[in-house]
């Protein structure tokens, strides 16, 4: 009855005693004039105008539900692109569409959208905006932790853990849209250790939660194992940091094995009925469960993981070769043979 407060629709006032007997028996509260205590009547026209009007909003609701999804698809695609800048507006748009949808609050549904405002903002480097929507998103997990499934953990860890590396002022090199392309300026010692150990707990319970989602040799737990490597990288901490790097990539060999190896299975049952040709063993990579841009930023992991391991270990060291080659492997199964051939000779570079 907001808008009929506000004037946007016709109402009377009525002092009737009558009336007001009636209104305060059904707890209605009466209006305190400047001579007598009133009450607001709506007549027959103003109500049937309010069902009408009503009655447009629901046929509206679910246009208004397409536009936000269109809007989070928008923004995300433009993230992905790293356009943040044409991101934010966009992302914002959608919560607040959200906000004014899911009504009343908490809304879970309002979880995805929060997270998305989180993540341009952060991409923008507007570390308070983005502290705001993370505990916004927050809230509503602990508000209805019934539904708080493990997955809606992971991502809310994970967005915590990339703030308090950037307003630690420790971002490590992965971070390439909010370190390397906008220099922040250095810190206080005590901050950047305070928001390391902040980092490291949020990247940590991302990779329980995905765990837990997942399981923990699923492709979609590496990005935890890999953030903590990096910040781990960032410390110094050579030993705990290779572990980390170690399981993602043990991670990825067996993923990317079984993939060829399944491929090759089904070719050989067909063998004998036709000659199995090179399109029958081609590689089909959409069978993980990631986006064809995710195994972009993929393979951009994997190879900055071989350059680790070769920094700290030496080219000649095992590890290396057996990195560069499950970068070749996942070329090959994205079709990219040139790429796959320059990681397949540098296993046994000099």
């Amino acid at each position: 009855m907001q808008d009929v407060k506000l004037g946007r629709y016709h109402k009377l006032q009525s002092g009737d005693p009558g009336l007001l007997d009636v209104a305060t028996k059904l707890g209605i509260q009466t209006e305190s004039g400047a001579r007598s205590a009133g009450v607001s009547v709506l007549p027959a026209e103003t109500v049937r105008r309010l069902m009408l009007d009503k009655r447009k909003r629901a046929l509206l609701y679910p246009f208004r539900i397409a536009l936000v999804k269109l809007n989070s698809q928008e923004a995300a695609t433009l993230m992905a692109a790293g356009s943040y800048a044409e991101a934010l507006p966009v992302a914002m748009d959608a919560v607040k569409e959200g906000q004014d949808i899911f009504k009343p609050q908490p809304d879970l549904r309002l979880f995805p959208l929060f997270l998305l405002g989180a993540q341009a903002n952060l991409g923008m480097k507007r570390c308070k905006q983005c502290e705001e929507l993370l505990a916004l998103a927050s809230w509503l997990l602990y508000s209805d932790p019934k539904h708080a499934v493990p997955l809606m953990k992971a991502q809310l860890n994970r967005l915590y853990g990339q703030l308090h590396a950037l307003m630690g002022r420790s971002a490590p090199s992965w971070f390439s849209f909010l370190y390397l392309q906008h220099k922040v300026p250095p810190a206080s010692q005590g901050l950047t250790a305070l928001r390391t150990d902040e980092a490291l707990q949020a990247f940590a319970q991302d990779a329980y939660q995905c765990s837990l989602a997942y399981g923990p040799q699923d492709v979609r737990s590496s990005l935890a194992y890999y953030n903590l490597a990096k910040v781990f990288q960032g410390m110094q901490e050579l030993e705990k940091t290779l572990a980390c790097c170690d399981q993602v990539m043990s991670i990825w060999s067996s993923a990317l094995l079984k993939l060829v190896s399944d491929r090759i299975s089904q070719a050989s049952k067909h063998k004998q009925e036709a000659d199995v040709g090179q399109q029958d063993l081609q590689v089909n990579v959409d069978e993980l469960p990631l986006e064809s841009t995710q195994m972009k930023e993929v393979a951009e992991m994997l190879k900055d993981i071989r350059k680790v391991r070769a920094k700290s270990l030496g080219e000649q060291h095992v590890s290396v070769a057996e990195a560069a080659c499950v970068v070749s492997l996942l070329f090959i199964c994205l079709r990219d043979s040139l790429q796959a051939d320059q990681h397949c000779k540098k296993r046994s570079k000099p």
